[in-house]
C-alpha cells in the first residue's frame, strides 16, 4: 500500500530577493512507502511565516498524504541608500507632516515590503541629531539604519551640510542713537529726513537689511521717531526710536515803509504798524512785532531832524528780523504873520489850547492896544532882520525855552501874532 510520511516541522529561508520560500515536491517526505511513489506539494512557494503544508503521495496501490508545519524565515537584510543633504537650521519644518527627516536622508528596500518601507523603518543610528547656529558651515556625518519586519538591519552614512539659508542665525535687530538735532529746512517749519536715515542707525544687524523712518517729516520741536529695520532673518523686522529735535533758526520776514514824517504835536507816538508794513515766518506759530525802545515819540528838540526807527519781528523760536525807517520830525505850530489871522489863532487857542498841544513854546499874553492908525503891515509886524532880544516894547513876550519858538505876542484888540520863525 501507499503510505505517506512527512517531517512534522521544517524551517526554510526565503528565496533571494523574495519573501517566499521554495519547496521541491518531495522535500517534506520522511519515509513514505509504496511502489512507484510520486509527490505533489499543494504549495511549493510558501510565504513568509508558519503554515501547514500538505504533501500528496501517489503509488501503484493508491495515494496518501501527510502534513508538515513549515516556517519560512527572512534572513536577507534590507538595502539602504543614503543621500547627502543641506540642512537649514531654520527649515526643518519644511519636511511636512508625511515626510520625516530620516526618510529624507535615506531610502530603503526590503524583499518583504510589498508597498515600500514602513514609516518608522528608517531611523538615525543613536537617535536624531540636532544642529544649531554653531554648526552652520560644517559637514556632519550621520549614520542611518533600516530594520525590516524580521529584524534584519542595514546602515549607511549621510553627509549633512549645515547651513542658514533662512537666516535664522541672523535675526534682524534694530539699534538707534539716542538723540539727534537738525535745523528746519529753509522756508519750512519741518525737516525732510528721507536722506538722513543712516544718522539714526547705531549698528543694526541682520541679513540684507534695509532701513526707513516711519515719519520722515518731523516739525519744529522734539518728538520720538521710529526707525524700522527689515531684513531676511527671523524676525525679519525690528524697530527702535530716537528723540529728534528740529530747530527753527530761520529769521522771520519783515518789510517796512520807506520813510515817515512825524509832526510834533500832531502825531501820536509811533507804533509798530506805522513802521512795519508786512511780516511773516516759515513757522505758523506766534510772532511778536515791536519797535526798539528808543525814538518812538519826538518833541520840539527833534524838529527838523531825521531819526532812525527800527521795527523788530521775533518768531516763536526767538529768531528776529529788523528793518530801519528814517523818520523826519517837523513842527506843526501855527506861524501867523497876518494880523487878521492872528485874531483867528487867538480864538482857536483860547478854546483848544492848540499851541500847547502842538508841543511848541507859545504862551498867550495880553498887551496894550497899538496906537490909532492903520493896521500894521506884515513886514511892520514882523520886520525883516534878526529877531529882537529882550522884552518886547509892544507887549508881553513869553517862552518855554524852546529855541524853535522864540516869542508870541498879542496886541490889544487888534490881536496879531508875532514870531520870527
Amino acid at each position: 500500500p501507499t503510505v505517506a510520511s512527512c517531517v512534522s516541522a521544517k524551517t526554510i529561508e526565503t528565496s533571494q530577493g523574495s519573501c517566499y520560500g521554495s519547496l521541491t515536491e518531495d522535500e517534506l517526505n520522511d519515509g513514505s512507502t509504496g511502489l512507484h511513489l510520486s509527490f505533489m506539494q499543494a504549495n511549493t512557494a510558501p510565504y513568509l511565516g508558519t503554515q501547514t503544508i500538505t504533501t500528496e503521495v501517489y503509488g501503484s496501490a493508491g495515494s496518501d498524504h501527510c502534513e508538515t508545519s513549515l516556517t519560512v524565515i527572512d534572513v536577507e537584510p534590507p538595502t539602504i541608500t543614503c543621500h547627502d543633504y543641506n540642512y537649514d537650521v531654520g527649515g526643518t519644518a519644511y519636511f511636512g507632516a508625511y515626510t520625516s527627516f530620516a526618510s529624507t536622508l535615506a531610502s530603503a528596500y526590503d524583499n518583504c515590503w510589498l508597498y515600500g518601507p514602513p514609516a518608522d523603518a528608517v531611523d538615525f543610528q543613536g537617535g536624531e541629531p540636532t544642529f544649531g547656529c554653531a554648526d552652520v558651515g560644517t559637514v556632519q556625518p550621520v549614520t542611518m539604519t533600516v530594520t525590516d519586519d524580521s529584524g534584519n538591519t542595514a546602515t549607511c552614512d549621510s553627509q549633512i551640510t549645515v547651513s542658514d539659508d533662512m537666516y535664522s542665525c541672523k535675526p534682524t535687530v534694530a539699534s538707534c542713537v539716542s538723540s539727534l538735532t537738525y535745523d528746519a529746512d529753509p522756508g519750512s517749519c519741518s525737516k525732510d529726513l528721507t536722506n538722513f536715515v543712516n544718522d539714526f542707525d547705531n549698528g543694526s544687524t541682520g541679513e540684507s537689511i534695509s532701513k526707513m523712518l516711519t515719519n520722515s517729516w518731523p516739525y519744529v520741536g522734539t518728538e520720538s521717531l521710529t526707525l524700522e529695520v527689515t531684513g531676511y532673518g527671523s524676525p525679519y523686522m525690528d524697530q527702535c526710536t530716537t528723540e529728534v529735535t528740529i530747530v527753527d533758526t530761520e529769521a522771520p520776514y519783515i518789510s517796512c515803509v520807506s520813510d515817515i514824517t512825524y509832526y510834533v504835536g500832531m502825531s501820536a507816538p509811533l507804533e509798530y504798524w506805522d513802521i512795519i508794513s508786512s511780516w511773516g515766518d516759515n513757522c505758523c506759530g506766534d510772532t511778536t512785532t515791536t519797535l526798539q525802545a528808543n525814538d518812538v515819540s519826538f518833541g520840539c528838540s527833534d524838529i527838523d531832524t531825521t531819526h532812525t526807527v527800527t521795527g523788530v519781528v521775533t518768531d516763536g523760536s526767538g529768531n528776529t528780523a529788523t528793518c530801519d525807517v528814517p523818520v523826519t520830525v517837523l513842527d506843526t505850530t501855527v506861524r501867523i504873520r497876518d494880523p487878521i489871522a492872528a485874531s483867528l489863532c487867538m480864538n482857536i487857542v483860547s478854546h483848544s489850547s492848540l499851541c500847547t498841544f502842538q508841543g511848541c513854546c507859545a504862551v498867550i499874553g495880553t498887551v496894550p492896544s497899538p496906537p490909532p492908525g492903520p493896521s500894521p503891515t506884515r513886514d511892520e509886524v514882523n520886520p525883516p532882520g534878526p529877531s529882537p532880544t529882550g522884552p518886547s516894547p509892544t507887549g508881553s513876550t513869553q517862552s518855554n525855552g524852546d529855541p524853535h519858538c522864540k516869542y508870541l505876542q498879542l496886541h490889544g484888540s487888534s490881536d496879531y501874532l508875532r514870531s520870527d520863525i
